[in-house]
């Protein structure tokens, strides 16, 4: 049975707005919930999906309790913890740590500071909410108010993998996928990188794979390959998103992500030259914190 903080949603009681799915409808999140004055760290979770989840979260040299935790659908739980550095809480659909499907990254501080971060540099499953409690400009709710039907109908074509849609990265980094042609759409503007960009010549036979994931000859290479997945090699310092993903060929998973679930991380190095997904810190009032995390906000 899942376990319930028996809260409701928002501050007051408040429901979110918005009908999820609807054309023309589009998810509003409501307030989020204000835990009860407490000592230490606290983690708010719900689960907004239509289906059970199990949790599992570690990090900092210390695992959440209650580990593997069943948190049925529309069930919130709110875990103690106390100072959990470079931590992930991590969702899985089939049973304890059976069949990950997605997760959130945290650190919580001491004295009261939460930093944390959305991304999904390797795919999604979940689409996810985050939002911490307490004072200045950066206790921001970061989310993806797609529902998790629309992820898994609208997911690009061949990157579908069970209860995961795989980002650009993921997909090619199996040595199955070497050979597909999405896998190899880049080599070309690479190739045209190393021969005519300047600080690109070390690239030259580098893969689409690396461009995807930032890796190897592009690892220390933020604005060029960033500029790559973009589709934007000729202007690799043009920091309007407006220009990104127009022109051919670039990231298909990016562009795709970016639709559907803007301002979030679809490769390393996505916030290159724009805002995007920066790690949150959020002050506390006090030496307390609140993170609050909710799988599935538009269902």
């Amino acid at each position: 049975a899942g376990a319930s903080a028996g809260a409701a949603d928002g501050a007051g009681g408040a429901r979110a707005s918005g009908v999820a799915g609807q054309p023309g409808t589009p998810f509003v999140p409501g307030p989020p919930y204000v835990a009860p004055t407490h000592q230490g760290n606290l983690i708010h979770v719900k689960n907004g999906c239509s289906f059970p989840l199990w949790l599992h979260g570690v990090g900092g040299g210390a695992v959440l309790m209650p580990d593997d935790l069943k948190l049925n659908a529309g069930d919130m739980h709110d875990y103690s913890v106390g100072d959990w550095p470079f931590a992930w809480l991590s969702a899985y659909s089939d049973g304890p740590q059976k069949t990950f499907i997605d997760r959130a990254e945290l650190t919580l501080f001491p004295a009261g500071l939460t930093s944390y971060k959305l991304g999904y540099i390797d795919g999604i499953g979940l689409p996810m909410e985050l939002v911490a409690i307490g004072q200045g400009s950066d206790c921001k709710r970061v989310g993806c108010y797609a529902t998790q039907a629309q992820i898994l109908a609208q997911c690009p074509s061949g990157l579908l993998s069970g209860k995961r849609c795989l980002s650009a990265g993921s997909y090619c980094a199996d040595r199955a996928n070497a050979s597909q042609a999405f896998c190899h759409a880049l080599d070309k503007p690479i190739a045209a990188c190393a021969t005519s960009v300047a600080g690109c010549q070390d690239a030259a036979g580098a893969s689409t794979a690396n461009v995807y994931n930032c890796d190897k000859a592009f690892g220390d290479k933020a604005t060029l390959c960033a500029a790559l997945n973009r589709g934007m090699l000729s202007a690799p310092d043009n920091a309007d998103p407006t220009s990104f993903y127009v022109g051919q060929p670039h990231n298909d998973y990016a562009a795709w992500l970016h639709a559907v679930c803007p301002g979030l991380n679809a490769f390393p190095y996505d916030d290159a030259r724009t805002p995007d997904d920066a790690f949150h810190a959020c002050q506390s009032t006090g030496n307390s914190t609140q993170l609050n995390i909710t799988f599935c906000p538009a269902g």
